[in-house]
């Protein structure tokens, strides 16, 4: 469930209202076409399409974070 989308610059910002609690589990998947969000074990999903160039290998967070676990998934070609 969306509360809001708002598009800027061709870029799109996605916020999806959780209800309090004290921590949010969230599970990222990204290849070179898309990324899925899975937040608290599946409770909700966010995906979209993207496409980033090939040198694209960082991501940024801000806030109160705390990274648990983190892995880079290869693809065997």
């Amino acid at each position: 469930m969306r509360s809001k989308t708002l598009m800027r610059e061709g870029d799109s910002i996605r916020e999806l209202r959780l209800e309090d609690c004290e921590s949010v589990a969230l599970q990222i998947f990204s290849d070179s076409s898309s990324v899925e969000i899975f937040i608290n074990g599946g409770e909700a999903v966010m995906s979209a399409r993207i496409f980033t160039e090939a040198m694209a290998t960082k991501i940024s967070i801000s806030g109160e974070v705390a990274i648990q676990d983190c892995w880079l998934l290869e693809a065997k070609l």
